[in-house]
């Protein structure tokens, strides 16, 4: 007899994913959305809403519940739907689209550079629907993690969280300090990870001890994401010791056809089936092959999105400036994009088990692409509020800034705020709701219900521990 336990490890794997178009086109509803809200709160029509707690849970949140759910198989439709929105918001600024061309060299961005935080964020947001939307059946399995190769709207989440550590790592602001002798630098960053530690020897001991349901070819039988995190970190330290930052790009493209002509050269057989091809695990090492063998990819990864991040600290002194690094990043998503389909198609499929050339390169093109759309619609948004405030009267000027000097209700700033904490909460509610419900055997109504309540307390919590300036590091 089936227990609870396979029945969900049944219902959560052996997929084979979706197309590239359509992961992209989810992560484009999630920046769209982020363009929606800000439109929104700098028009008239949000003094009249209330509580703008809602308002912004949704427009941020709401809609990338939907397109894992309800509206799975009307994505296109829904893009489109979100686009005519967002035009006819652009409408009511139809002045100042005018004269953005010739004002472009007297504004800047923030120095907090929205985009990048609302880029970290999203991928924080869209993880944590997935990990609990993907136990319920109203959760379209082609979105699910897939079982060796293939594109998942999932697969992507864990590269997705590795450029937005390193796009602001110190190795991408300029701020890493070089240390004389490597075993000290090694031993501080494992003393810096021992939470990381901490928590994924946590979440090994708490899943096998109540017997949750895992997909062990996700990353083996004891290792897990936090795992991956804290050898990164300790990983990159010794290389950053022995090569300079500035030759990440090169780097990078050094250990991912190192890595990949391993795999291409029967390392791929063995990470998939074993040693002796039917899938056994003998030893430590073994028993958490994808995990392990999977860091050299993780490693491209990072030093790719370190080079991404250079551009975003460079001095920057105009939005014309800003729009020169939108043509850079343009460029890079043509370059990996057509270098992930070249690696798909000619030398092995994306597969994030393996953590190849073609994954690597799917990861960088999605990342540049949410990149390109969240800096493109920062520059327009930072144009329009300054044109905005130029054109208010001088009271009235004085007053809006003294009540801007209080933090603003964003969900993204709050959730950018305690990232990692937000994505182990996450991670807590998920186990706590699967224990409370067979997910998988939910009704879709209900499940859309849980997922809603589960976000919106997440964000809840978010905001409070931001207004009370409380941050929790776990690395």
């Amino acid at each position: 007899m089936t227990t609870f336990k396979e029945e969900h490890e049944k219902f959560i794997a052996g997929h084979n994913g979706t197309s590239y178009l359509e992961v992209a086109m989810l992560t484009s509803i999630s920046c769209l959305a982020c363009f929606l809200r800000d439109l929104f709160f700098i028009s008239s029509i949000a003094s009249y809403v209330r509580p703008k707690l809602l308002a912004e849970f949704l427009l941020l949140i709401f809609p990338n519940i939907l397109s894992v759910s309800l509206l799975e198989n009307y994505l296109a439709i829904f893009i489109l739907l979100i686009f005519s929105v967002i035009a006819i918001f652009c409408f009511l600024h139809w002045r100042s689209i005018i004269a953005l061309k010739n004002h472009l060299h007297n504004v800047n961005l923030d120095e907090q550079k929205k985009f990048i935080t609302y880029f970290r964020s999203v991928v924080i947001v869209c993880t944590a629907i997935a990990i609990l939307a993907v136990d319920f059946p109203v959760f379209p399995r082609r979105f699910a993690k897939t079982e060796t190769f293939g594109f998942g709207g999932m697969d992507i989440g864990v590269g997705l969280f590795v450029v937005a550590n390193a796009i602001v790592s110190p190795e991408a602001r300029n701020k890493y300090k070089e240390k004389a002798f490597l075993l000290h630098h090694i031993k501080s960053t494992i003393f810096s990870c021992l939470p990381l530690i901490f928590l994924g020897v946590a979440r090994l001991v708490t899943v096998k001890s109540i017997e949750y349901h895992e997909h062990v070819t996700e990353y083996g039988v004891h290792w897990n994401f936090f795992f991956t995190l804290a050898a990164l970190k300790i990983l990159l330290t010794a290389l950053y010791w022995i090569v300079s930052v500035n030759k990440s790009t090169v780097i990078a493209f050094i250990v991912l056809i190192l890595h990949q002509s391993l795999l291409s050269n029967g390392f791929s057989s063995y990470i998939i089936i074993g040693f002796n091809n039917d899938g056994t695990r003998e030893g430590l090492i073994d028993a958490n092959r994808e995990g392990i063998y999977s860091l050299p990819g993780y490693i491209a990864i990072y030093m790719f999105g370190v080079q991404l991040g250079r551009f975003f600290f460079q001095a920057q002194k105009n939005l014309a400036e800003w729009l020169q690094v939108t043509k850079a990043i343009a460029v890079q998503f043509i370059l990996f994009t057509l270098a992930l389909f070249v690696t798909h198609s000619f030398v092995e499929p994306a597969s994030r088990r393996l953590a190849n050339a073609s994954f690597v390169f799917w990861v960088m093109s999605v990342s540049c692409l949410m990149i390109l759309q969240l800096l493109l619609a920062d520059i327009f948004i930072t144009f329009i509020t300054s044109q905005h405030w130029k054109r208010k009267s001088s009271s009235l000027l004085q007053a809006q800034q003294t009540k801007r000097g209080a933090k603003e209700i964003c969900i993204l700033k709050a959730v950018n705020y305690n990232s990692l904490f937000i994505f182990l909460l996450a991670n807590i509610m998920t186990g706590l709701v699967n224990m409370a419900v067979t997910t998988h055997r939910i009704l879709d109504k209900m499940a859309i219900f849980i997922l809603t309540s589960y976000m919106l307390s997440l964000c809840y919590i978010s905001l409070i521990l931001y207004n009370q300036n409380f941050s929790l590091k776990l690395t």
